[in-house]
């Protein structure tokens, strides 16, 4: 086996990038974790040297779907980041081949450690500084990265009409909710800039987490004149709806009692009409 990645090495110096990439990937196949990681990354470090993102990608991902492992996935975000000015070109290739060859098993989790999740926050920030802002809307949403969230509609949001503001700010909240990520989208709001949705998005997640649909369908009656600005987020709260309130399986998480006392003690819950009905169902 060391003389099929020695003479894989050889080729990828001498610009022979197809057999280059075809052998490490078999190389990488065959080895075990430590051995297979080492190649792949001496493999990835010399794709991007010669600037060949595709094929720094394709075997990155060829490691990354061996392993089926968090550990695979951070392994090529931290070689990716070292080779900084490749980020960009090197993820945009790495999700094309994703896509290409089927998603990899892996799926984004709510820790720090997630590798896929970092990888596609890396590559919404570079979508974002491309202004390509609906497809770093997308990435942001996997790399459950709340914070890089509110950067693209800080960033986006200018390029529309005034009257449009709210619901920048309120689209990737109801998207993080309707793909049942309700913590990121509690961070999300709190980081967020304060618009007259808010209120909304603030007795959304009382409404959510008390399962009161009553409270829901007023909620989404009383602001359908801003909502229906936007046809997509209609169907993001039918969506929700659906998840969270006409389903015994997916149930709204119990540990944010905290933040419902912390909202209903705002002086906009005390003074809003909506506090009536915040005990309905």
């Amino acid at each position: 086996m060391s003389r099929l990645l020695a003479r894989a090495k050889e080729q990828l110096e001498q610009g022979e990038y197809y057999d280059a990439l075809m052998g490490l990937k078999g190389y990488v196949a065959r080895m075990q974790s430590e051995k297979a990681r080492e190649a792949a990354e001496e493999g990835i470090v010399g794709f991007c040297r010669k600037q060949q993102w595709g094929s720094a990608a394709e075997l990155a991902l060829a490691f990354v779907e061996k392993e089926s492992t968090v550990a695979a996935a951070e392994a090529m975000r931290a070689v990716i980041s070292a080779h900084a000015e490749a980020d960009g070109r090197f993820l945009r290739d790495f999700f094309r081949c994703v896509a290409k060859g089927g998603a990899c098993k892996l799926t984004p989790a709510d820790t720090s450690s997630d590798g896929m999740a970092k990888l596609h926050s890396a590559y919404a920030r570079y979508l974002m500084n491309e202004k390509q802002y609906a497809e770093a809307q997308a990435h942001f949403l996997l790399g459950l990265d709340p914070a890089g969230m509110k950067l693209l509609v800080d960033t986006w949001s200018p390029t529309g009409q005034p009257e449009e503001q709210p619901l920048f700010v309120v689209r990737p909240f109801l998207l993080y909710l309707a793909h049942q990520h309700p913590q990121q989208a509690h961070r999300y709001l709190k980081l967020s800039t304060e618009t007259p949705l808010t209120p909304f998005c603030n007795y959304l997640i009382i409404a959510l987490q008390r399962s009161a649909k009553a409270l829901f369908q007023y909620l989404t009656r009383s602001y359908d004149a801003l909502l229906s600005r936007d046809p997509k987020l209609t169907k993001l709260l039918q969506q929700i709806e659906a998840v969270y309130l006409n389903s015994d399986t997916v149930k709204f998480p119990t540990d944010f009692a905290a933040a419902v006392e912390e909202l209903e003690s705002k002086p906009q819950a005390a003074s809003t009409s909506l506090t009536k009905h915040a005990d309905l169902d």
